[in-house]
């Protein structure tokens, strides 16, 4: 992406069904933490309905998810384009109005043709391949040629494999790394967490009535305090 994009620092996100590092599956749980140990501008998990607003540049995922992502995707730009050539069908007035509007709806159909974004590069091989969605025309077609086009002119074959070494070495390196002795701080969450579940239960009843000693100048007073269903 870097080739293509001309970005010093595409933004990565990984695909998911929250932003929250603790939701996902295993594998995306472990690709979770892969990503943000690399040296990547990782910026996190991604849903499926934020990938079109432009929030980052490169979306990872597995074949079988990215793949239903896309088709749903372009079945859902398909529908809304025959919803709306529909409408504007429907009647002499808005007939009238698509007239009005051809050179806008002409500009958003161009935006949003499948075809335009046909041609993926397949990675892990020593030679440039680019797979074509099986259900495109000549036109997609072109499209995917002009993708190989690009990818020979810019090296990236050899661009991506040493970024990838560079990626295992930094991961390499990560491993290496002593890991911090953190036994202080799990015993002292653990501890506070304990705490809080006492005092819970010792303020389960409602509305009960708490005589909170309050020391002040040096004297103690007693005062009233009311809980309500902590």
């Amino acid at each position: 992406m870097r080739c293509i994009l001309k970005k010093a620092a595409p933004r990565v996100a990984l695909l998911n069904v929250g932003t929250e590092d603790i939701k996902g599956t295993d594998a995306v749980k472990q690709t979770f933490k892969l990503l943000s140990s690399s040296k990547l501008n990782f910026i996190g998990n991604i849903e499926s309905n934020s990938v079109l607003y432009g929030e980052a540049d490169v979306v990872v995922a597995d074949g079988f998810v990215g793949n239903v992502m896309l088709k749903t995707i372009e079945g859902a730009v398909k529908f809304m384009s025959g919803a709306i050539r529909r409408e504007f069908q429907s009647n002499l007035f808005n007939k009238l109005a698509a007239v009005a509007a051809l050179p806008a709806l002409k500009g958003l159909k161009n935006k949003l043709d499948p075809r335009k974004f046909n041609g993926a590069i397949l990675l892990g091989l020593r030679g440039i391949v680019i797979k074509s969605h099986g259900g495109t025309d000549e036109t997609g077609f072109r499209y995917a040629l002009e993708e190989a086009y690009h990818e020979a002119k810019s090296a990236s074959l050899s661009k991506i494999e040493q970024g990838v070494a560079e990626q295992l070495a930094a991961l390499e390196a990560a491993k290496a790394r002593p890991k911090r002795n953190r036994c202080r701080l799990v015993k002292k969450h653990t501890l506070c967490r304990l705490k809080t579940n006492r005092f819970r239960r010792h303020l389960s009843a409602p509305n009960l009535r708490v005589r909170t000693a309050m020391r002040l100048s040096g004297t103690s007073q007693i005062l009233p305090c009311k809980i309500r269903n902590i």
